[in-house]
Formats: C-alpha cells, sequence, structure tokens
C-alpha cells in the first residue's frame, strides 16, 4: 500500500465529489501527510508516519470500504 497514491486518490476525490471527501475522517491530513512523503518537507518524522499507520489508516480502510459498499449497492455495479 503507498501512502502517496492513497494521499493522491483523496485529493481527486475532493476535487470530483467533495460530498464524498466530507464523508471521510480527517482527510486533509492524510493529504498533508502525503505532500510530507511526496516532498520530503524538512525529512520525514517516521514516528508520525507510524502513528497514521497505526492509528489513521485502519479506519480510513474501513470508510472507504463501507462508500464502495454503498456505491455498489445504489448504482448496481460490479467491482471485480
Amino acid at each position: 500500500m503507498n501512502l502517496i497514491a492513497i494521499g493522491q486518490r483523496l485529493m481527486d476525490i475532493r476535487h470530483d465529489d467533495p460530498s464524498v471527501f466530507d464523508q471521510l475522517t480527517r482527510p486533509n491530513e492524510v493529504i498533508g501527510l502525503r505532500h510530507r512523503l511526496a516532498h520530503d518537507y524538512e525529512e520525514i518524522n517516521f514516528d508520525l508516519v507510524w502513528t497514521f499507520v497505526e492509528d489513521h489508516l485502519p479506519l480510513l480502510l474501513k470508510e472507504a470500504a463501507e462508500l464502495r459498499d454503498r456505491f455498489v449497492d445504489e448504482y448496481k455495479v460490479q467491482l471485480d
């Protein structure tokens, strides 16, 4: 799993569908982490990254799965 890619997808969601973005917990913090990782602002604080992975990533993944399931149910799409 690539934290930079997750942050980038959140930026895409924020632009493409702000109502979905607003349903996520602390998405702007994930985007901020993405910026730090991608651009190495004043070195990367690996304690901060690990805290994100342990404390925030599980919730983000849970929320993303719930949104995906709701989308599948609502629009009757099939995901491979």
